[in-house]
């Protein structure tokens, strides 16, 4: 069965039911020499709201992956490949970005589930959070208040806004409205709430299967590599969409953000660093807009289609308004 969803709106917050945000008054950017002003320290970024659990946590996880060099394993690599593509493209690209923010194709509820569980395995955030934060940055990219711009600082962009308590986003009745659509979908809030459990969970069947089957160093490598190294690389990967895709590379689109496209932060999300042709047409499940910006997610979604999995794959609706020059 595909679950039909509304076409994206194009103030995401607005059609939502959530809160309106008044928004400060945008320059319109022009190819390279695009600056924004320096954005004020967001009121939430103080030590009363420091989510230290969270930083504890994060700083944990790099320690432990460091420990993976002592432990490497060609198995081990190989689980930490194929998670890195079942939680990257898949799940944050594919699942948390293309079907559940923007709604850029349809599927099947089984489809949907599959890929909500992806996105959760990054540990970037559960499903409705995620797509909280996303559409909250659409709302307000590059100008106040965006949660996550690399105008307020790169290492804001890139880190620290999610270690601080966010009322846009903690607060469940908030992100809920934020995200009332992918709460109505089957399957989608469970995995919000069980985002703790499904994250601890990981570790130690990866552990307790490399200790069945070849003792605790092979244990050790399955749970350094295919966890908390692939967890890292997906994390930075990703936040690099946030913070250098909104710094350095090139724009097909004058739009009134910042946002670039980077193929180096393309090749490591499968095609999330064309950042500013998905600003340009965020519905669009198609993220490269020229022959040679690789998208292997959309490809992916394209060859669902064809043999009948997804349905009503949205393309670029805007590219008559591109730069003559790719690299402008």
């Amino acid at each position: 069965m595909i679950e039909a969803q509304p076409a994206q709106a194009t103030t995401p917050i607005a059609r939502l039911g959530a809160p309106e945000t008044a928004k400060a008054p945008a320059k319109k950017l022009t190819g390279k020499s695009a600056v924004l002003e320096q954005l004020e320290t967001p009121e939430h970024q103080s030590w009363k709201q420091f989510r230290f659990m969270i930083a504890f946590g994060l700083l944990g996880i790099h320690a432990v992956g460091v420990l993976g060099f002592w432990y490497f394993s060609w198995s081990g690599l190989a689980i930490a490949l194929a998670m890195y593509v079942i939680t990257i493209p898949l799940g944050v690209s594919i699942g948390f970005h293309r079907l559940l923010t923007h709604r850029s194709f349809e599927c099947p509820t089984w489809l949907s589930w599959i890929c909500g569980l992806s996105g959760t395995l990054a540990m970037q955030a559960g499903p409705v959070t995620w797509v909280a934060a996303h559409r909250l940055h659409h709302s307000d990219a590059d100008r106040q208040p965006d949660p996550h711009s690399p105008f307020v600082s790169f290492m804001w962009s890139h880190l620290f806004w999610f270690l601080f308590w966010d009322p846009r986003l903690q607060d469940v009745e908030n992100r809920n409205r934020l995200a009332k659509d992918v709460v109505a979908r089957p399957g989608q809030l469970a995995l919000e709430d069980s985002y703790w459990w499904i994250s601890l969970l990981v570790p130690a069947v990866l552990f307790g299967a490399g200790w069945l089957v070849g003792g605790t160093y092979l244990g050790m490598s399955w749970m350094t590599w295919g966890w908390a190294l692939r967890l890292v690389a997906g994390w930075h990967a990703t936040f690099f969409v946030n913070s250098a895709c909104h710094l350095w590379g090139y724009r097909n689109y004058d739009i009134v953000d910042n946002s670039r496209n980077n193929w180096w932060v393309a090749l490591s999300t499968f095609g999330e660093g064309w950042h500013n042709n998905h600003h340009a047409d965020p519905s669009s499940a198609a993220h490269g807009h020229r022959w040679f910006e690789y998208d292997p997610a959309f490809w992916f979604i394209v060859a669902l289609s064809k043999v009948g999995i997804v349905k009503n794959v949205r393309r670029p609706s805007h590219t008559e308004r591109m730069n003559h020059a790719a690299g402008e």
